[in-house]
């Protein structure tokens, strides 16, 4: 998939027109750069992830071409107003979050039974009229889960009396309000689905389209199952929901999660059903190594004059716990080092003795 994922996470970029961007690439990652303007991206038919955040953009632009874009971060900008959204029929997942828009028209355009917005952040902006925003999401048929307040960042909207009473009840194709649902109870339907993590819808389909292959025959014995697919995508949805709540340093080794493989092929198994397996494996460590969620490093903010310390960046960003998953293995490698050399030292203390 190197030709397909591209990442260039606080690279100092200052124009996407400096990007050596292949048709093939399916997800780009821009955080944290410096870059004005969204431009060059008209020949990015395949792209589906596109991070942005944490740049000075102030205008949404340049993105009618992506029909096949699914996410889109931009959050930590210089927005003022959406629009630019037409045309992103795939689009599921939308980050506006830590701007300054006090205008969502450009929502009206994504309004309709062909589009699939279903996740909208808009966390600390200064949006401050109730008519105004239930007017532009009304008509957004998917949408399920909306993000207006969050770890205190607000919108003056959220102060104004009987806020989530009123939301609630005006919009109700919506699941899940400032994180919490229609009982007043945590959620943790901002997972997702499991394509909206880059790289992991090209596994799945890979699998989906190898139940036969030219050489073999069609299967006899009923439909494609994958049942150690279904049983790592329910500890990964189990392992965020537990870290969301749980002490970091309480939280399970993650290998712990891993499923049980064979190391060796079965000769009897069919072809078709090793590579089966194998696609499987590949796509258990790719979730292993997805971001547990939004608590994790958060981005830049750009503002004129000072950048603030990094947050709230997106699952569309693959550069938020690495230095978390780092800090954790160092600290095991001495215990074992310790262990190891305990044991070496008395193996030795008793060679000494014999040969005396």
């Amino acid at each position: 998939m190197g030709d397909k994922v591209l990442s260039l996470i606080d690279k100092k970029i200052t124009s996407l027109l400096d990007i050596p961007l292949r048709p093939t690439v399916t997800s780009l990652s821009l955080h944290c750069n410096q870059i004005p303007r969204i431009e060059g991206l008209t020949s990015a038919w395949h792209l589906r992830h596109l991070d942005l955040s944490s740049n000075c953009i102030s205008k949404i632009e340049g993105l009618s071409s992506l029909t096949s874009l699914r996410t889109l971060n931009l959050s930590c900008n210089l927005i003022t107003k959406v629009e630019g959204l037409n045309g992103l029929v795939n689009l599921t997942r939308l980050n506006l979050s830590y701007n300054q828009i006090n205008d969502l028209t450009g929502l009206l355009y994504l309004h309709g039974t062909e589009y699939k917005l279903k996740h909208l952040s808009l966390h600390s902006n200064h949006l401050d009229r109730i008519d105004h925003l239930l007017q532009c999401l009304l008509g957004l048929q998917g949408l399920r889960e909306v993000t207006l307040s969050q770890d205190g960042r607000d919108n003056p909207v959220c102060r104004s009396p009987g806020y989530r009473e009123i939301v609630m009840q005006s919009l109700p194709q919506i699941s899940v309000l400032d994180g919490m649902d229609r009982l007043g109870n945590p959620s943790h339907q901002g997972l997702g689905s499991p394509c909206d993590i880059p790289g992991l819808e090209d596994y799945l389909d890979l699998l989906l389209s190898s139940d036969t292959s030219h050489n073999e025959a069609p299967r006899r014995d009923g439909p494609l199952t994958t049942p150690r697919l279904d049983e790592v995508m329910t500890q990964f949805r189990q392992r965020i929901a537990s870290e969301a709540i749980a002490d970091p340093a309480a939280q399970p080794d993650r290998q712990s999660l891993q499923p049980a493989r064979s190391a060796v092929a079965d000769p009897a198994e069919p072809v078709n059903e090793q590579r089966i397996r194998k696609l499987e494996d590949q796509v258990s460590q790719l979730i292993q190594q997805a971001p547990a969620g939004d608590k994790c490093s958060s981005s830049t903010r750009p503002v004129v004059t000072l950048r603030k310390a990094k947050r709230d960046t997106d699952r569309t960003s693959e550069s938020e716990c690495d230095s978390g998953k780092e800090n954790r293995r160092r600290t095991r490698i001495p215990k074992h080092r310790n262990t190891i050399t305990t044991r070496t030292t008395s193996k030795e203390t008793i060679g000494r003795i014999s040969d005396r």
